[in-house]
């Protein structure tokens, strides 16, 4: 769901947000991460290090 407007506006947000994919599955890796003590900072880092390519098809053709 974005803004009327959103995809003339910043189109490379909209792009972002379009391509952007992400499981109940991959939420909760993350969750888990944070439950066993790190920061929400550092989860993410790790999630997005172990999930490259899905993370490169949210960013793809976005300048």
């Amino acid at each position: 769901m974005v803004r009327k407007g959103l995809k003339e506006d910043m189109p490379a947000v909209y792009r972002f947000l379009d391509q952007f994919q992400w499981t109940a599955e991959d939420m909760a890796q993350v969750m888990v991460d944070i439950q066993g003590g790190m920061s929400p900072e550092d989860a993410a880092k790790v999630w997005v290090s172990e999930h490259e390519n899905q993370v490169n098809s949210w960013i793809a053709g976005i300048e």
